[in-house]
């Protein structure tokens, strides 16, 4: 019975642990893995001044990394890049990965919607278009 009270009673003890508890959470809670969906815009560059595509505004995306790489990635300045210069005449089948979304390595694209990216791309259209929104 004296030891139940010893615990209980202890504000020393109490503080400590608080302190050791504290100490763990914030040294693990970096670490733990961690996932985000975001809408980011479609970006679509090396495009001729007479060139028009039509395209997705947007893409939806589930990143996946370490809580401490998200501290650094500014999400509102993310966008999927396409360069228009490997695209040709008439539909185009884009396939989104990690390295057109311009992330740290430590995070990956898990998932994406739509995965496939189907842009209209016609080369001698004569207005001009703006191209990228990010």
């Amino acid at each position: 019975m004296n030891l139940k009270i010893l615990i209980t009673n202890n504000l020393t003890l109490k503080v400590i642990s608080l302190i050791m508890g504290f100490t763990f959470w914030f040294t693990w809670s970096d670490k733990q893995a961690t996932s985000c969906r975001v809408d980011v815009p479609l970006c679509v560059y090396n495009v001729p001044e007479t060139a028009h595509f039509d395209a997705p505004e947007t893409v939806k995306v589930e990143l996946s990394g370490k809580l401490e790489d998200f501290y650094n990635l500014d999400l509102n300045n993310l966008a999927v890049h396409i360069d228009a210069s490997t695209l040709h005449e008439g539909s185009n089948q884009c396939i989104v990965n990690n390295e057109q979304l311009l992330v740290p390595g430590d995070i990956k694209m898990t998932h994406c919607v739509p995965s496939n990216i189907l842009i209209s791309y016609n080369a001698h259209t004569s207005t001009p278009q703006e191209h990228c929104d990010a």
